[in-house]
């Protein structure tokens, strides 16, 4: 199996469990907070390879580091939530390619790496991109999504995250940095329950959710931990620039996939599809492939 066919399926996994976790906001959990910590929860199956690998606790500055790369993640993740209630999920993995953008302008400011002029004409583009993928077109109206604005937030949050990851990994294996922020996020995932609010909102939410939706929730989080071991593998045997470039046919993936659903099983997702709003979405497509690439 090619690296190329490795990074198309991993993005391919990954397009599907951004739709069955819009599917699953939409239409089963509708509390933000309730279905992040049981994301998180169904996630952390993940430590069960705990007792299969050579785990090393890193030091005490390396462990508040990745510590430190958890609490980012789990703040994107919570904006992330929160975007999937309000927008389609289309715009949401739009918005997505503007990770590249912040991973730059991290590394520029605090790694201070310079930036070309190339990457400067990409983060331009990505940025006009995620503009015209805020837009919606309303009759004579064109409105903005405060969703863009979440997901920038999440993306930079992300971004910090993976710049974290990226150096400690130049010196501590990539199987105790995974273990290590995935135990993090367990952790952190039950500190909101000192909130009494929280606390309701996910009792209610336990009483309301079927054991189906719980283990489609887990799949979801399978699936993505399976993408996980795709793009590892893909980029054990091709260029990792490559790789990463090919990340934009991810959102052609979501972008197709919303769609047919959308039209053919309206009751499960629901997206814009008239031909004003449909232009818009493809132009934004196209210039953060653009982008991408350019970065």
């Amino acid at each position: 199996m090619t690296w190329v066919t490795l990074a198309l399926l991993t993005y391919f996994l990954w397009a599907c469990t951004n739709i069955g976790e819009k599917y699953l906001v939409a239409n089963k959990i509708s509390r933000p907070v309730a279905y992040l910590l049981l994301g998180f929860w169904t996630g952390s199956l993940a430590i069960l390879v705990f007792p299969f690998l050579h785990f090393t606790w890193p030091d005490a500055k390396t462990a508040a580091f990745l510590f430190g790369a958890a609490v980012l993640y789990f703040a994107g993740a919570y904006l992330y939530v929160r975007t999937l209630q309000i927008e389609e999920i289309s715009r949401i993995n739009l918005w997505w390619n503007a990770m590249p953008l912040f991973s730059l302008l991290i590394a520029w400011l605090i790694l201070e790496e310079n930036l070309t002029i190339k990457q400067l004409a990409a983060f331009a583009i990505i940025m006009v991109g995620v503009i015209l993928a805020s837009i919606h077109v309303r009759g004579a109206k064109l409105t903005l999504s405060r969703g863009g604005l979440f997901m920038l937030v999440a993306c930079f949050l992300f971004s910090a995250h993976d710049v974290i990851v990226r150096q400690v990994t130049r010196t501590v294996p990539y199987g105790d940095v995974f273990l290590t922020i995935a135990i993090s996020l367990l952790l952190l995932s039950f500190l909101p329950l000192f909130d009494k609010r929280v606390r309701l909102q996910v009792a209610a939410t336990f009483k309301e959710i079927s054991w189906r939706t719980i283990f489609l929730l887990a799949g979801i989080n399978v699936v993505i931990k399976l993408g996980i071991l795709t793009h590892s593998w893909a980029i054990s045997l091709g260029p990792v620039a490559l790789v990463n470039a090919l990340e934009g046919f991810q959102s052609v993936f979501v972008f197709v996939l919303a769609f047919l659903l959308s039209w053919m099983f309206p009751r499960v997702i629901k997206e814009e599809t008239d031909r004003r709003n449909l232009i818009l979405k493809i132009i934004a497509l196209a210039m953060m492939i653009v982008g991408v690439i350019l970065v």
